[in-house]
């Protein structure tokens, strides 16, 4: 990111003048927009980005992971399939109690 005053415009993914279009942040100044670009929503958003883009983010539980294994292994547990379940109409039970 550059932009050591509010002058100077800042360089970074996403960023068209003083808009963030990863978030969907407008802001007045250089400056706020320096803040937004160090905030926790950005970082997230912008870890997520990366995350998809390398094949290492589950849609349907809105995850991002360190690595395609971490992915491969989430996939296969319970939280993860109910969670489908639920996205597919199926409320996503398992195992459990009747309903009654």
């Amino acid at each position: 990111v550059k932009g050591a005053d509010d002058e100077e415009p800042m360089e970074a993914p996403g960023v068209v003048g003083l808009r963030c279009e990863m978030c969907g942040v407008s802001v007045t100044s250089q400056a706020l927009l320096r803040e937004h670009l160090q905030g926790k929503k950005h970082v997230q958003a912008a870890r997520a980005a990366a995350a998809r883009e390398e094949g290492r983010f589950c849609e349907v539980c809105d995850i991002a992971f360190t690595s395609v294994a971490q992915l491969t292994e989430h996939c296969k547990g319970r939280k993860h399939r109910d969670a489908e379940g639920r996205q597919r109409g199926g409320g996503g039970r398992g195992r459990g109690r009747a309903p009654g």
